[in-house]
């Protein structure tokens, strides 16, 4: 509310937004408004928004990649040449993390090992490639300890245009439900996102080659619904993280083998 009243406040003529599907005074603020579906992936919502002002954008409109300079561009091919060496068959970007508070959304490091294995036991020369923040360097590293094969630590090379060529250049990227995975999708490159607390249903990465893994039916999850505000602080399963230890690396496999270009996980 207080936000959409300073709107209001500075005057700017065309006021669009969001209200509750119930009657509600923020509609007083705004110009024009459209009435939130909780039954509406995210996507759609804002597609639903971004239509009174663009009333003939198509249905099927699809992401758009993160524009970049050629400097970054120029910049990350250097890295890439220097870190990313000896011409890998394939790259394999992984997001370990989602940052502090909400660590009941992780996926355990040794999952994501067991994935890493399966893939390399099907491509010779794979190089991993960890994404991450400074925060989530305790994860990369337990990574790297249990992993027998080329690595790359790509976590703090810079701003969301250089993270976002990284992924640009991953044959497959596999994360957490995180701003990352979401940002891999629109990128274009084969992503597949992981879900337990949170909902498919509304955060799917959306994008070319985009897919998810959902695999629990426990009550309780999803324990998050941010349409709500409702961002438990911790597990309330006995088993914590009970919904991500239902998925597997076979399950994430499968799903990776829907999204990539071509068929080289066969």
């Amino acid at each position: 509310m207080a936000g959409t009243a300073f709107l209001r406040a500075t005057g700017i003529p065309a006021r669009i937004g969001f209200i509750p599907p119930i009657d509600s005074p923020k509609a007083l603020f705004l110009t024009h408004y459209v009435r939130f579906c909780e039954q509406d992936s995210m996507w759609k919502s804002f597609l639903r928004l971004v239509r009174v002002a663009y009333p003939d954008l198509s249905d099927n409109l699809s992401t758009v990649p993160l524009s970049y300079s050629d400097e970054t561009d120029a910049r990350v091919n250097r890295w890439w040449a220097t870190e990313v060496r000896d011409k890998p068959n394939r790259v394999l970007g992984l997001h370990l993390g989602c940052g502090k508070g909400m660590e009941y959304r992780l996926w355990p490091i040794e999952r994501f090992v067991s994935l890493a294995k399966a893939i390399k036991a099907r491509v010779n020369n794979l190089v991993v490639v960890l994404t991450g923040t400074a925060n989530e360097k305790p994860l990369i590293h337990k990574f790297i300890d249990l992993y027998e094969g080329p690595v790359v630590d790509a976590s703090g090379e810079g701003s969301i245009e250089t993270t976002a060529l990284i992924l640009k250049r991953c044959d497959l990227f596999v994360s957490i439900d995180t701003g990352v995975m979401h940002l891999a999708a629109a990128m274009g490159t084969p992503t597949v996102g992981l879900f337990g607390p949170n909902t498919p249903k509304h955060w799917a990465p959306i994008g070319p080659r985009a897919g998810y893994v959902y695999a629990t039916t426990l009550s309780c999850s999803p324990c998050i619904n941010n349409y709500t505000n409702s961002i438990p602080s911790a597990c309330a399963n006995i088993e914590k993280s009970r919904c991500m230890l239902d998925i597997d690396a076979e399950a994430v496999l499968r799903t990776a083998k829907d999204v990539i270009i071509g068929s080289w996980l066969v």
